[in-house]
């Protein structure tokens, strides 16, 4: 009996230890398939111990499978603290590529996936650009809207105090005890620089008392003011620059200054700027103005490129290239639109930092277009606005005369702006290519001069030049030009002249038609002249697709112009 039992003890006491072996390694399967990897890695190493053979490898294998998950998610989680998110996605992915049935990780790579959308197409809004204020002390509310952190750029002011409590700014102004305006703003801006709102606070001056009549007149001479220098070169590094102000005994103030350079002392003949290190391998440029009473000097300061930043942020900064064409705008005193050509080989741009009384209209690939209000005043206005495309921003200046047309002192060099050189301007010139057909039965008949030619192809080439004057979305335009042909019809210089009348203005598409007469000097040295109508399609400012006819000559033709 001993001996039996003994038998039996022997042949199941390996099947039992197979079989609690088995159970060791599915339980650190069910741990792996759930995702808590750490500890299916210490059930792997126990069953990996106690198991021998295919079992053995088969742990051994999946032992290596959950570490490599377990060191994933551990640099998912520091790539996502340091919102270094297409590493952690690439993270998260090798932990799917092992078990595709995680929900958790799939939930984190989206997570992670969201955050790094947030990050590259930020939105940004402000519920208010403008805060007035009177002139006495009084604080306003600003409400922000960001899906991603943002950051406030106070420029420093004497005027307002700026703050911030969550997503709201608390703007708090003192009392303005001179009889002039003040004027100053601020720049919100989202953490990683891809978008920025700009806030203008101003705060009319307190209300003058006339003195009695029969008192003395004092009269208050305002003396110049003078900056030196108004254009700082600074180097690569950070430091500190000295301006040199004499405003004859009058406070200044310092405003509008970059985000890269602050006040750091201010004294009543001259004040010092701290700048900060340039991050880039470009030298980057920007302004800031000097006010003193009625008085405003305007300082270029410009910061030399650093050549030890040659990182991949550099290089991304500096290959975006960004064109404006009219950088320096002049408006009339009425409301209207203007319009501003663009050039990028960023995939978009953004207009941003707009004057309360500029809006945006329209934006298409190579232009956009502004809409601005009456100037009521009879003072002209100036501001600016920036154009931006990849780590490129072009700043553009704006002014608006008053309505008297006057430009006053105080704007210094906007005396001497020209007109506007937007693409909408009123005299325009053009290159004119054109095909025509002839009607060669016509012509058989009535002009011994083409018994020669080749009926059966009654066409003529022709190229040159065109002018518009006005407009190009105006309801009339006076168009002329000169034009050289040559083919198996007329042959020589033609002189179209006529008026078109847009029947639809539109800043893309225009339709119009027109009339006018042609001047033909063939070189027989015989002229035919013939009436012309016309009809078309204005693409924009510049392309204009036109097809044209000839009654007396029974002449059809196309023409294409590109206005410069």
């Amino acid at each position: 009996m001993k001996r039996l039992l003994l038998l039996v003890t022997t042949c199941l006491f390996p099947l039992i230890a197979f079989s609690q072996n088995s159970s060791l390694l599915k339980d650190a399967q069910d741990l792996f398939a759930a995702g808590n990897y750490s500890s299916a890695v210490i059930k792997f190493q126990e069953a990996m111990n106690k198991l021998s053979g295919r079992e053995r490898n088969i742990a051994q294998l999946q032992l290596s499978t959950a570490k490599t998950c377990v060191e994933a998610l551990n640099k998912a989680q520091a790539a996502v603290s340091t919102k270094n998110y297409d590493t952690a996605i690439a993270e998260y992915q090798k932990v799917l590529d092992a078990n595709p049935n995680d929900t958790r990780v799939k939930g984190l790579q989206e997570d992670a996936r969201r955050s790094k959308n947030q990050e590259l197409n930020p939105t940004l809004t402000v519920s208010k650009n403008t805060l007035s204020f009177s002139s006495s002390s009084g604080s306003q509310k600003i409400t922000v809207n960001c899906n991603t952190s943002w950051i406030l750029v106070d420029q420093s002011s004497s005027m307002c105090t700026v703050s911030r409590s969550g997503n709201e700014i608390t703007v708090a102004c003192s009392a303005n005890n001179s009889t002039t305006s003040r004027n100053t703003s601020f720049i919100v801006r989202t953490t990683n620089g891809a978008k920025e709102q700009r806030v203008s606070v101003s705060q009319v001056g307190r209300s003058s008392t006339s003195t009695s009549s029969n008192s003395s007149s004092s009269t208050s001479t305002v003396g110049k003011l003078t900056v030196k220098p108004t254009s700082i070169s600074l180097s690569s590094g950070s430091g500190v620059a000295i301006v040199d102000v004499l405003a004859n005994g009058r406070d200044y103030e310092v405003s509008l200054l970059p985000s890269w350079a602050k006040v750091k002392t201010k004294y009543g003949t001259w004040f010092s700027l701290s700048y900060t290190e340039n991050p880039y391998s470009t030298a980057r440029s920007d302004w800031f103005n000097v006010k003193a009473g009625g008085e405003t000097v305007r300082v270029s300061i410009t910061q030399s490129g650093n050549p030890s930043k040659s990182s991949s942020s550099a290089a991304s900064y500096s290959s975006t290239r960004l064109t404006v064409k009219q950088t320096d705008i002049t408006l009339p005193s009425s409301s209207g639109t203007t319009m501003i050509d663009v050039s990028t080989n960023a995939k978009d741009y953004e207009v941003i930092l707009l004057p309360s009384w500029i809006k945006l209209k329209s934006k298409y690939d190579s232009f956009f277009s502004l809409t601005y209000s009456e100037n009521n005043s009879s003072s002209s206005r100036s501001d600016w606005f920036n154009v931006k495309a990849g780590g490129k921003t072009v700043r553009v200046d704006v002014t608006q005369k008053g309505k008297n047309n006057y430009y006053p002192d105080s704007y210094g060099s906007n005396r001497n702006r020209k007109e506007s050189t937007s693409s909408n301007k009123t005299f325009t010139l053009g290159f004119d290519v054109s095909l025509d057909y002839f009607d060669s039965y016509n012509y058989s008949n009535h002009y011994d001069y083409y018994e020669t030619y080749d009926y059966r192809y009654p066409i003529s080439y022709g190229v040159g030049l065109r002018a518009r004057i006005g407009r190009f979305d105006q309801l009339i335009n006076l168009i002329g030009g000169i034009r050289y042909v040559s083919g198996n019809g007329e042959v020589g210089l033609m002189a179209p002249v006529f008026l078109n009348m847009n029947l639809i203005r539109h800043d893309l598409l225009s339709l119009y038609i027109g009339g006018g007469y042609e001047f033909s000097c063939l070189d027989t040295n015989t002229y035919y002249n013939d009436w012309i109508i016309q009809g078309g399609f204005l693409f924009g400012p510049h392309t204009d697709l036109q097809l044209f006819y000839k009654p007396d000559l029974k002449v059809m033709g196309a023409g294409f112009t590109y206005y410069f």
